[in-house]
């Protein structure tokens, strides 16, 4: 059973964040793909990582205007049973969505897409490069989101020994970057918007917290109740260290592919 199984550990951190709203913006203002999506009559949206939706239902908000009498498809690909099935209980009828309960590692994509969204959906990937390739070559648009160096990376690198999820990687932004500039060549263009999110960490500064015992599962992918007493202690103490609002940064790289 996967951490993010338990949905409401998601929803802390959702809670506690405010980078899905940069990505929004950055949608809603992306000239080159409101042209791509005004010239198409049908809409076709890979969501890897879509969890509950969140993400992919802000976006469709956001577009509302652009998508207006389209047909949208989307293949929404995510690993956590439990939050697809939170997913179909939200209103979705007006998409046509195709729910793949698996990783993106096992998904085989059978269409070309005119937008890709992989949001914090790398990090348990054994091969980074495999599944970016993968991607470019199904998609006109790709966007990648992931982590920087401070924030929620900075947490998960402090206290690696503590990750739950042994198959878990400490990818963040210069990883993607690097693997761009081997892969691309005159196929695809590449921007990097690069942002600091705030992310309130003040409830992880005492123990009994249930928010902060949900938001440090989260950080290290691990029941706060099966990490060790002693680890726990060390966790809050470097919490304390902190303002109760610490940067997150964040990266989004949109790679649009030339033909």
């Amino acid at each position: 059973m996967s951490i993010y199984d338990d949905t409401d550990i998601f929803k802390a951190y959702i809670r506690n964040v405010t980078e899905k709203d940069y990505f929004v913006d950055l949608i809603r203002k992306d000239d080159s793909l409101l042209t791509h999506i005004k010239s198409q009559k049908k809409l076709l949206i890979n969501d890897i990582g879509t969890h509950e939706g969140t993400l992919f239902l802000k976006i469709m908000s956001a577009l509302e205007n652009t998508i207006r009498n389209k047909h949208v498809e989307v293949d929404a690909v995510e690993p956590s049973e439990p939050a697809l099935a939170e997913f179909q209980k939200k209103n979705i009828d007006k998409y046509k969505i195709n729910f793949f309960p698996t990783t993106y590692d096992a998904f085989t994509p059978n269409k070309n897409y005119d937008l890709t969204i992989a949001s914090h959906c790398m990090y348990w990937s054994p091969c980074l490069k495999d599944i970016i390739v993968k991607m470019l070559n199904h998609s006109k648009f790709t966007y990648i989101i992931v982590r920087g160096k401070r924030g929620t990376h900075e947490i998960f690198s402090k206290f690696r020994h503590c990750v739950g999820n042994k198959m878990a990687q400490s990818y963040n932004a210069n990883d993607v970057e690097n693997i761009l500039e081997e892969v691309i060549g005159n196929t695809h263009s590449v921007s990097a918007h690069n942002f600091t999110s705030e992310l309130n960490i003040s409830h992880c500064k005492r123990p009994e917290n249930p928010e902060g015992e949900k938001l440090i599962s989260f950080f290290l992918q691990n029941q706060y109740s099966r990490i060790p007493e002693e680890d726990k202690k060390n966790i809050h103490r470097w919490f304390n260290e902190k303002t109760d609002i610490i940067p997150n940064d964040i990266s989004i790289f949109k790679i649009v592919a030339n033909k």
